[in-house]
């Protein structure tokens, strides 16, 4: 994550709102992303950043890797519950997608 490359810790969702939006990241009404919208996506977005780190083009790493992942990195669910290998495989598709969406769009030459 680029901000957390740049500050060296993970943003709040109120530093990720000005951070996306000084990127050019904006919602409805070219205004910051809210916060609390931001603060409702954070968690996938925190295990996504995981899973994406140890995804291979040939292979999805194992949701038993990403889940002893989360833990060593603090990274729990709602109450500070322990994000099992069950969450990540109902999430797989979700990192999937949105992995394949971000490759390509960040590959595809711009049109004149």
């Amino acid at each position: 994550m680029n901000y957390q490359s740049q500050h060296g810790t993970e943003p709040t969702p109120e530093q990720l709102s000005t951070h996306l939006a000084q990127k050019g990241f904006l919602g409805q009404g070219g205004k910051p992303l809210s916060p609390s919208n931001l603060r409702r996506h954070l968690l996938n977005w925190r295990i996504y950043n995981l899973w994406t780190t140890h995804h291979t083009p040939n292979e999805a790493p194992s949701a038993a890797d990403i889940a002893h992942q989360c833990a060593t990195h603090h990274i729990t669910g709602q109450y500070n519950r322990p994000i099992t290998p069950t969450y990540i495989t109902q999430h797989t598709h979700e990192f999937q997608r949105r992995q394949h969406t971000l490759t390509h769009h960040n590959h595809h030459p711009q049109q004149p």
